[in-house]
């Protein structure tokens, strides 16, 4: 299970827009300061870290509470 301290090691978190940045490089693809995650074919925005795959919503909520929600938010 990810953590907070885990998600501020690596990523930089703009939780007034719901965004999360890369703070580290990831293979040849991400870099530094780009934008994490990928619009799935929910319509959600998906981020892997650790061989595990996290809503961006419910992520930005543990790295701004330090803890994930229990039940649903609203991720708009």
């Amino acid at each position: 299970m990810i953590t907070q301290e885990r998600l501020k090691e690596i990523f930089d978190c703009d939780a007034e827009n719901g965004l999360l940045f890369w703070k580290i490089e990831k293979g040849t693809k991400i870099k530094p300061g780009m934008l994490a995650g990928y619009v799935s074919s929910q319509g959600y925005v998906d981020i892997g870290i650790d061989s595990k795959y996290y809503k961006a919503h419910r992520l930005i909520w543990l790295y701004v509470y330090g803890e994930l929600p229990e039940s649903q938010i609203d991720h708009v």
